[in-house]
């Protein structure tokens, strides 16, 4: 009798902690790193965005490395990165938190342009810029001397209904 009090018990406390598919929520994140297409005056056919040491200088994003390196350039320099991703439905939110030196503009899918400058992490709501399916991120930066960053996090909020 008491065996059954128990299983009773704990099945009925997990059937009430599972969610059911009107509650679930994912996140999807996408981070700068060197699965970033980057296109300068240097590399004007493009190549991969290198990760770059942070000089000590720029604030750090975590878990959202800082890539592209103006390689000491003493000119300014003005570089595109692009990222393209995928979303398998629309989303409730899109945040984009980018730390830019010197300064930039973000869009999505040719939308939402959204300002950042040097070493403040910015906020930028690019719900309304993104659409079901592929999607692509680009980020156009000027540095105006020494060593470049960049570094970003989008997050996207998906309900399942």
């Amino acid at each position: 009798m008491i065996i059954a009090f128990f299983v009773q018990l704990i099945t009925l406390s997990y059937s009430q902690s599972c969610a059911s598919s009107s509650q679930m929520d994912f996140t999807f994140y996408f981070v700068s790193g060197t699965d970033d297409w980057l296109v300068s005056p240097y590399h004007p056919s493009g190549t991969w965005a290198p990760i770059v040491i942070n000089p000590g200088v720029w604030i750090s994003m975590p878990d959202a490395p800082s890539i592209w390196d103006s390689s000491g350039c003493a000119c300014i320099e003005i570089m595109t990165i692009t990222r393209s991703f995928f979303l398998p439905i629309v989303p409730s939110q899109v945040n984009l938190y980018v730390i830019v030196d010197d300064y930039g503009t973000a869009t999505v899918n040719g939308k939402g342009s959204c300002s950042m400058i040097f070493n403040i992490n910015t906020l930028c709501d690019m719900t309304s810029s993104v659409l079901l399916g592929l999607n692509e991120l680009k980020i156009v930066v000027t540095n105006s001397g020494g060593p470049g960053g960049l570094s970003y996090k989008l997050e996207a909020y998906l309900k399942v209904a």
